[in-house]
């Protein structure tokens, strides 16, 4: 049987959430499981559904991204913390360095000319076997 692991996508741009849902339809490893456009509601689903990684836009409809970043990571509604994937448009150098320091595994610009829902789908299929605190929903 194949691992699946759970994703939530937390983005409020519907051209991107329906790139990232019908190519990881296809994809035999990683399920979307849930999709918010904001914060509060992100939230809500990673803890009720716990997902193995979290793909997070740090400019969201409600709430701020980073903020929920750091909820995630403080560990308080979660009993492990998900792998955390990053994609934002935002360039300035010391929002990179206050994710990277409050606990974020992956950042992916959105400016990035190779950016797409594929390369952050490439990326998570090599690096799935270095998905220690992760909860696939075989382990569910």
């Amino acid at each position: 049987m194949i691992r699946k692991f759970k994703v939530v996508l937390v983005e409020d741009n519907q051209p991107t959430v329906q790139e990232f849902q019908e190519l990881f339809a296809k994809l035999p490893s990683f399920e979307i499981i849930g999709v918010a456009d904001g914060a509060t509601n992100a939230l809500e689903i990673i803890k009720n559904d716990l997902p193995s990684v979290v793909i997070v836009d740090i400019s969201l409809r409600e709430g701020d991204g980073i903020e929920l970043v750091e909820n995630i990571i403080s560990g308080e509604h979660l009993p492990f913390e998900p792998c955390i994937v990053v994609i934002t448009a935002i360039q300035k150098e010391e929002i990179r360095e206050k994710l990277y320091k409050i606990g974020v595994d992956y950042i992916f610009g959105k400016e990035e000319v190779n950016f797409s829902a594929g390369l952050i789908a490439e990326f998570l299929i090599e690096i799935q076997e270095d998905l220690p605190r992760a909860q696939s929903s075989d382990d569910a």
